[in-house]
């Protein structure tokens, strides 16, 4: 038996990065929750995942659940990194 675990994954920055990166995760992680500032943006990406959705990164970070968290963003948002 196999006792490999996705690892769950949050990102912040729903854009086009974004998208393509939750795109990218493959069969060793699961996208569970995204945030944006753009709740539409943040919505839609969570919506094709079967992901939370938060318009705060702030709830990204704290998320325990979260193993790993990503950035994606662009540099007006240089203060966040």
């Amino acid at each position: 038996m196999d006792n490999f675990r996705k690892l769950n994954v949050g990102i912040i920055g729903c854009g086009l990065i974004g998208e393509k990166r939750a795109k990218a995760l493959g069969a060793q992680a699961k996208l569970v929750a995204c945030a944006d500032i753009n709740e539409a943006r943040a919505k839609q990406l969570a919506a094709a995942f079967n992901a939370k959705y938060y318009t705060q990164w702030q709830k990204i970070i704290e998320n325990p659940a979260i193993d790993r968290k990503s950035t994606r963003l662009n540099s007006s948002h240089a203060n966040i990194s």
